[in-house]
């Protein structure tokens, strides 16, 4: 399929190939925020933005980026539906490549060698930066646990920074009284919106050309009806893209046309 349209790689697959990272003003600015936010040695930051607008991209480039000042130790921890306290600090124990650990460990048995390491590391001249991608999953006792965290110091600053990156909803949950200490705690804020039209037009050309594409293959007129059913949404953006590449090659077609968009959009009915 892919040679018929010029193309070395497909051009929209989901997922965190920064090579296909697409920046707009909005994400460089969330982006320099954090690295700010970890740089300054604040407590903790947070990113918001709906799902599937670019927020773990953006956490995968300050992976990349620290990894290259040996002065952090970036790690993220990918938080799920239900995840306990305990799951959280066996996966950044795990995550700091401490020993291997007794079967059915407690808290302390965790938080202990974590909170030592993290002061280990700073007497190194190295700070602990803490990723947690869909932190909106994370649980009451597992926020205290964060907060417990941050509070490791010097007199002079925090040992450890932790970057929650995260849907709208989880600010809300922030709000409450018992969220006070942890909040007060998140200095830096950045926020991610969808794409606008001209964006969502220049996201598609960036990832085509990416992909070895000499031309386009989507026609101009295309981009707004991608942008409307899309919303803007990167991820939606690339599900209608690869489908109308997949419908415009079933069909014999070197390009994709209107009539085949239109088509892709009804096949992807219900899913978008």
């Amino acid at each position: 399929m892919l040679s018929r349209f010029g193309l070395k790689e497909e051009p929209f697959k989901d997922n965190l190939d920064e090579r296909f990272y697409f920046s707009t003003k909005q994400h460089e600015r969330a982006y320099a925020s954090m690295v700010y936010c970890i740089t300054e040695n604040e407590p903790a930051g947070i990113i918001l933005g709906t799902s599937g607008v670019g927020k773990s991209l953006i956490s995968q480039r300050l992976l990349s980026t620290l990894d290259k000042d040996k002065t952090y130790i970036p790690i993220i921890v990918l938080i799920y539906p239900k995840m306990s306290k305990i799951a959280l600090l066996r996966e950044i124990y795990s995550q700091l490549g401490l020993p291997k650990l007794k079967s059915n460990p407690n808290t302390s048995d965790l938080l202990e060698p974590i909170h030592s390491h993290i002061i280990d590391q700073y007497k190194n001249g190295k700070r602990i930066a803490l990723m947690m991608d869909e932190s909106h999953f994370l649980n009451v006792s597992a926020l205290h646990l964060i907060r417990t965290l941050t509070n490791i110091e010097t007199a002079k600053e925090k040992l450890i920074t932790s970057i929650f990156i995260a849907e709208q909803k989880f600010l809300k949950r922030l709000q409450y009284k018992t969220y006070d200490s942890l909040r007060g705690r998140i200095k830096i804020k950045a926020q991610l919106d969808p794409l606008d039209a001209d964006e969502t037009a220049q996201f598609i050309q960036y990832r085509l050309h990416v992909a070895g594409a000499k031309e386009d293959l989507f026609p101009e007129e295309s981009y707004e009806l991608i942008y409307k059913r899309s919303k803007g949404i990167c991820r939606n953006i690339n599900k209608i893209a690869g489908q109308a590449l997949f419908d415009a090659f079933f069909d014999g077609q070197t390009e994709v046309t209107m009539e085949s968009l239109k088509g892709s959009l009804k096949n992807l009915s219900g899913i978008l």
